[in-house]
């Protein structure tokens, strides 16, 4: 069994990969959906940083 904050970010990852196959969104927009601080962030957070 995951603990909840392993199982928010799997969560929030399969967010942002949902997101980032949409052309629409920037890095920047998809930061403020999953409530990261930046667009650096959502690449971290894909970059398993």
């Amino acid at each position: 069994m995951l603990s909840r904050k392993r199982e928010d970010v799997q969560k929030r990852h399969e967010l942002i990969q949902r997101l980032r196959r949409k052309p629409r969104f920037t890095l920047g927009q998809i930061a403020l959906a999953v409530g990261l601080a930046d667009h650096s962030s959502v690449l971290h957070h894909l970059n398993g940083s």
